[in-house]
């Protein structure tokens, strides 16, 4: 199964064909649970459901109780994460979450744009006696975990030599930092606009948007429990359309 080298242990061919056999049969157990729980046809029992902590908060709370409201049999096991559970070793059920391009092997639907905007707080735009110029002020960053975001890439395009105070691996640390005044953060609108400590600086910036979307399985997007909640969840973030896009406007404007 093994050689032992000076540098540790390697498979040998018998190894790799075994573990290659081994793959294979962990793939179809796993194909043969998704299509056995897709065959599920009650409305009650455990959905876990990933997400960020962003949406989390800012987001699916209202819908999350009206969906409790109308299926109390069903529920909800929340996992907040920024990167993808693993829906097809069925980690998790469904996933919800901010981005451009949705893994290939998932299916779902696109719910609503997600704006991005400059804020700041005003005890730190006090001190520049007007609106600052982009390289003028001190930045919030997201860091290389986040990459795959629209708001990392305008940052790195446009101020890649601005001075950063703080870097963190979520929205919410950014929005922690530009509330005590540490800086400039581009944030989500649906967070900055409910911060009445913060201005906005312009209006949503394009590039730096990115799109909600509701994900699952294909071998369990029949399966009841998981439809109720995605349709659930699909009216009322579309509802919310307006203020994910930034139209209903923050507090106060610079």
């Amino acid at each position: 199964m093994f050689e032992r080298l000076a540098s540790g242990y390697a498979l040998t061919t018998a190894g790799e064909e075994m573990q290659a056999s081994a793959l294979r049969v962990e793939a179809e157990i796993e194909r043969l649970d998704r299509r056995i729980s897709g065959r599920d046809l009650r409305l009650s029992g455990p959905l876990a459901v990933t997400t960020t902590d962003t949406l989390s908060s800012f987001v699916l709370g209202p819908h999350l109780k009206t969906f409790n409201d109308a299926y109390p049999g069903i529920l909800v096991e929340l996992l907040l994460d920024t990167q993808y559970v693993n829906l097809s070793k069925r980690l998790a059920d469904v996933a919800i979450r901010v981005t451009v391009a949705p893994p290939e092997t998932l299916v779902g639907r696109r719910l609503a744009d997600a704006a991005f905007a400059i804020y700041a707080a005003r005890s730190y735009l006090a001190g520049f006696g007007g609106k600052p110029e982009l390289n003028e002020m001190t930045w919030l960053t997201l860091d290389e975990s986040l990459a795959h975001l629209g708001a990392y890439k305008w940052i790195k395009a446009n101020v890649p030599d601005a001075p950063v105070a703080l870097r963190a691996n979520n929205l919410h640390g950014l929005l922690t930092g530009a509330s005590h005044g540490l800086g400039a953060a581009l944030l989500p609108c649906f967070m900055g606009d409910r911060d009445s400590g913060l201005v906005r600086l312009g209006e949503p910036i394009a590039e730096a948007g990115s799109t909600i979307w509701i994900l699952t399985h294909e071998d369990l997007r029949h399966t009841p429990r998981v439809r109720a909640f995605m349709d659930h969840m699909a009216a009322g973030i579309t509802a919310d359309a307006p203020m994910l896009a930034g139209e209903t406007g923050p507090p106060s404007k610079a």
